[in-house]
């Protein structure tokens, strides 16, 4: 819903259009995990690599920068608890911080860790009658319970040195936390 500044309309559509990109990522990591063929891990992992450093790159440009800057204006006129004020002073401090990663070093890292990522699975087919099988399947995801750390909630600030360079968030893997996620599944063929 468009407001009453083009300037506020512009930063919401620059936010969604990286949102889409990390949705992109997100449907990627979940093929990875879910349906992606042997041999494949090189490939998805470039994939995620570019998606991602594009992302961050949208994210870190002059424009939202600028466009946060005159903002300013409007962020200090709304109420300090309204939906715009905190979308704008939110954006701001994601965005400082993110200024100070490589691109290239989030689809390094994003790279990395889809190459690092290691899934199992285990299925047995038992023939119960000429026409009828019963499937058991035992999927385990992130076998190792390798941490994915996500770029954006790396501790960037420097004058805080207790936390300068740790991390604030992992990537979800299927149960939406960043551990190991193990599924069961039994299947009736006929």
């Amino acid at each position: 819903m468009p407001t009453e500044d083009p300037k506020l309309d512009q930063l919401k559509r620059l936010l969604g259009e990286n949102d889409d990109l990390r949705k992109a990522a997100t449907l990627l990591f979940w093929d990875q995990r879910v349906m992606m063929p042997p041999g494949g891990a090189e490939a998805r992992a470039d994939a995620l690599a570019t998606v991602s450093r594009l992302t961050h790159e949208r994210f870190v440009d002059d424009e939202l920068g600028n466009l946060l800057e005159d903002l300013k204006g409007l962020e200090e006129t709304l109420d300090y608890e309204s939906d715009d004020a905190s979308l704008i002073r939110v954006t701001r401090r994601d965005f400082d911080k993110a200024v100070r990663v490589p691109p290239e070093l989030t689809g390094e890292m994003r790279r990395a860790s889809a190459l690092a990522s290691a899934d199992w699975g285990l299925a047995k087919t038992f023939l119960l009658t000429e026409r009828f099988n019963l499937q058991f399947r035992w999927d385990t995801f992130n076998v190792t319970n390798t941490p994915s750390y996500d770029v954006q909630f790396l501790d960037t600030y420097p004058d805080r040195a207790a936390t300068f360079g740790r991390y604030y968030n992992t990537i979800a893997t299927c149960d939406g936390g960043a551990g190991r996620c193990m599924q069961f599944a039994l299947r009736y063929e006929f």
